[in-house]
């Protein structure tokens, strides 16, 4: 049997094996609800820089960080263990002598009305109202507040009256408190000064003198 140039040259040796595939190790990346210690261990190097920068850091403003810098790859419910990590950095730093000083913490300018108050123009006529009956509801204040202006209130502002009667209820009550308050002090302060006067000394008042009262002896 004759052989063309063209035809494989069969060999005996065998094919040298193929290399493993070696997986790569994965990233450990906190889910929700799953909120693992080990997320944060491939970027701690990066987060002791910071830390040993501004050792009085505080925790969400370094995890806003690093939400920034790694999008998508923590939750929000990850802070209280990065919070843990802090503490724990911070309980050795202390040990190395490192000063910590007072924490930082975030100052949040209070959200103003972004919306127009719907009350704003009959908010005196519902605190007639609600002198004259304190037991009266929200919802009835509400609905008295429609049949009068039924172009101007609706149910939707149910929640929002809800909110604006219970203020003003408690701080009805506040002032109540203060006054009674004042009240007792008051009659606790005339009741003190009446007892260490003489009797003598209170107007109107004549001298007690112990009266003798004179048992007559049974005639048995």
């Amino acid at each position: 049997m004759t052989c063309s140039k063209d035809d494989p040259v069969p060999s005996s040796a065998p094919l040298p094996p193929r290399p493993a595939i070696v997986e790569r190790p994965k990233p450990i990346h906190a889910m929700h609800h799953r909120a693992r210690i080990n997320a944060f261990e491939p970027v701690w190097p990066l987060i002791a820089r910071r830390l040993e920068a501004r050792p009085n850091m505080n925790s969400s403003e370094l995890f806003d960080e690093l939400c920034l810098r790694f999008p998508g790859r923590y939750h929000r419910n990850q802070l209280g263990v990065l919070t843990q990590k802090v503490k724990m950095w911070r309980a050795d730093a202390v040990e190395r002598g490192v000063v910590i000083g007072t924490l930082e913490w975030r100052q949040f300018k209070r959200r103003s009305r972004r919306r127009p108050d719907p009350f704003r123009d009959h908010w005196q006529q519902m605190i007639e109202h609600l002198e004259a009956d304190p037991d009266q509801t929200a919802l009835e204040l509400l609905i008295e507040f429609k049949m009068r202006y039924p172009d101007r209130y609706s149910s939707r502002h149910l929640r929002t009256l809800q909110r604006r009667v219970k203020a003003w209820r408690h701080e009805k009550t506040q002032h109540l408190i203060c006054d009674m308050s004042d009240l007792t002090q008051e009659l606790g302060v005339n009741a003190t000064l009446g007892s260490e006067l003489p009797p003598s000394s209170v107007s109107g008042s004549a001298s007690w003198e112990p009266r003798e009262y004179k048992v007559r002896a049974s005639g048995r």
